[in-house]
């Protein structure tokens, strides 16, 4: 479409509605082939206009097309997702947003934070700091200024291991997406970083 007093003419293009019949006779693709394309074809794209984040199938012929074969390409743009895919997607966005629901009743949501969340992994993760500490303590004498650093010590070691388990989770949101780029890229190598110097300095 165009404005006749816009100077540069173009402000937008609307697909022709047969685009893709037209796609499946370049392929040369038989009449189940073509019916598939053009109803997965015009399904994804009024999705993707719609400006809806997922289009989430069951269907293994058409995830397949979005690894392989000539539209991998449009189906990826399209945000052909798997219903595994899209629940991790969810749960990782969950986490990150402070909502990991744990049960849902009728009229009745029960969640944990993530601040639960991380306190019960951060524990977990690091069952031997407790015996640490003890054995440091042993080794050093019990004096009340060794005692008193030992919170200090396991406060210091959990806060190493809420950092690892957070980068975790944005370093996963971003491996999830379809579509990879440079700002993709920066954003997982930044929560990378972090977490070798959350590790490092937990050593």
């Amino acid at each position: 479409m165009s404005l006749a007093d816009d100077p540069k003419g173009f402000i937008g293009g609307v697909p022709m509605s047969g685009q893709w019949a037209r796609m499946a006779a370049d392929y040369e693709m038989t009449d189940r082939q073509s019916e598939r394309l053009i109803h997965y074809g015009q399904v994804t794209s009024f999705h993707y206009h719609a400006r809806r984040h997922l289009f989430v199938t069951a269907d293994r012929q058409l995830l397949r097309g979005r690894e392989e074969g000539p539209f991998k390409q449009t189906w990826r743009r399209h945000g052909v997702f798997s219903v595994y895919q899209a629940l991790a997607l969810v749960g990782a966005l969950m986490r990150i947003y402070g909502r990991p629901y744990d049960h849902v009743e009728p009229n009745y949501q029960h969640y944990l934070t993530n601040y639960t969340v991380c306190a019960h992994l951060a524990g977990a993760a690091m069952p031997n700091r407790l015996r640490l500490i003890r054995h440091w303590l042993q080794s050093e004498g019990p004096e009340p200024s060794r005692v008193n650093e030992m919170p200090r010590l396991q406060q210091s070691l959990y806060d190493r291991a809420i950092d690892l388990l957070r980068a975790r989770d944005y370093t996963q949101r971003e491996t999830l997406r379809l579509e990879h780029n440079n700002a993709t890229v920066d954003e997982i190598l930044y929560h990378l970083r972090a977490a070798v110097a959350s590790l490092a300095a937990g050593c």
